[in-house]
């Protein structure tokens, strides 16, 4: 009986422990990075805290306003978002091994814009005060070595430079996750989950990988589905998380125009050049 009334003790403690950490764990939808802010000014240790930001729509988009939103039109254009699947009748026209130099081509050629002209400041504070603050983003970091560390490079150019957030650990192969011969890595401060693993497991990959976890994660995104995998990747190592479904991008300026996306992918295929939506327009004009 005395047995059982410690088991129930122990149940009962484990259970109000799991409470506490799910009640430290939320999702939120933001516009802005005032949270940051208020973490880098707050007076307590938070050594222990990992900040984790999405490059696309988070940090950076694209510097080509033709090239934000309107993604569903996009795709049922033959626009380089409808182009990018291989699948697609241009795609399959050309063969696999011209789409693949051409994409490349296209990746190489993109600029990138901040979102949050503050943002950079904010990061600095951030990581003077000794938080830790990584990229998590969605990429195939593959291809030539320019297309590889091309994030790594444009979040530098902007004032953006997580490589010291983890200086034993530079370029990392998280092998233990595989599939179709892609597994995540980790490359000067920018964990990728290779655009096949959800970033939950990529994030509880990583940690093992480090011998290193934190007890606290902020993280913003632009997408429920990667906020929901690291909140539910996180629970059961009792790690406290802050979600953020990030908005701030939506307040920049977009355009969509079917004849300027057609011709990008004409000229992009004939010359083998990326141009801007701007250029493509003026082209057009003649």
């Amino acid at each position: 009986m005395a047995q059982l009334r410690n088991y129930c003790k122990i149940l009962s403690l484990s259970v109000f422990c799991f409470a506490r950490i799910w009640a430290s764990s939320s999702i939120v939808t933001t516009d802005n990075f005032a949270a940051l802010e208020a973490l880098a000014k707050s007076a307590e240790d938070h050594s222990h805290t990992l900040v984790l930001l999405d490059f696309a729509k988070v940090m950076c988009t694209h510097k080509d306003p033709w090239m934000l939103g309107h993604k569903k039109k996009r795709h049922a254009t033959n626009s380089i978002k409808h182009f990018s699947n291989p699948h697609s009748p241009q795609a399959q026209a050309i063969g696999p091994h011209r789409h693949k130099k051409l994409l490349t081509i296209f990746h190489e050629a993109r600029r990138y814009r901040l979102i949050d002209q503050k943002l950079p400041r904010i990061i600095h504070q951030l990581q003077r005060r000794g938080i830790k603050v990584i990229a998590l983003t969605s990429f195939k970091a593959g291809g030539t070595p320019r297309v590889k560390n091309h994030r790594y490079a444009a979040l530098q150019k902007q004032g953006i430079d997580f490589s010291g957030a983890f200086p034993r650990h530079q370029d990392l192969v998280l092998s233990g996750l595989q599939k179709n011969g892609k597994s995540p890595t980790f490359s000067k401060g920018i964990l990728s989950n290779a655009g096949v693993f959800s970033k939950g497991d990529v994030l509880r990959a990583f940690f093992d990988a480090i011998g290193w976890q934190p007890t606290r994660v902020i993280f913003y995104d632009d997408r429920m589905d990667n906020l929901d995998s690291v909140q539910q990747a996180l629970y059961p190592l009792n790690i406290g998380f802050q979600g953020f479904l990030y908005t701030g991008f939506k307040k920049l300026p977009a355009f969509f125009d079917k004849d300027i996306a057609e011709y990008q992918v004409k000229h992009l295929i004939k010359h083998e050049r990326w141009i801007s939506g701007k250029k493509a327009k003026q082209l057009l004009k003649r």
